[in-house]
């Protein structure tokens, strides 16, 4: 149990958060350079902003949108993300967020089995490791 707080503790208290500093007062127009993103986020259809940034290929301001847009929003935008590319990195990390190692093992290729190894047995359940490792064996 945690000794109770005396007020003597050696590290000194964090300060708190504080929002960035602002240049100028706040625009309410949207942005000549960006009107559909910033129209949309005025009137909090973080949908279209998602979507309008995805389409310009803006994926991280899309994925900062969708944070702020709920779980349904966030998951979606994610998962489209992920899908987006087919390298090797991505499967992994697709496999890792989603948990679906047995589709990640069924689809492994025979010279990766060490990494796909790895992968399964850093992140998969140790109830699932077993059922897992059998099937990269077949």
């Amino acid at each position: 149990p945690p000794a109770p707080d005396d007020g003597a503790s050696p590290m000194p208290p964090e300060p708190a958060a504080e929002p960035p500093a602002r240049a100028g007062p706040l625009e309410t127009a949207p942005a000549p350079d960006d009107p559909d993103v910033s129209l949309a986020m005025l009137n909090g259809n973080f949908a279209t902003a998602v979507e309008v940034c995805l389409a310009q290929g803006r994926v991280a301001d899309a994925l900062i949108l969708a944070a702020s847009g709920g779980e349904e929003l966030w998951a979606a935008t994610r998962d489209q993300y992920l899908a987006s590319n087919k390298s090797a990195f991505m499967s992994r990390l697709s496999a890792v967020v989603h948990q679906d190692f047995d589709r990640y093992v069924a689809e492994s290729s025979l010279p990766a089995w060490k990494e796909t190894l790895a992968l399964i047995h850093t992140y998969a359940s140790a109830e699932a490791l077993q059922g897992l490792c059998n099937l990269l064996g077949e």
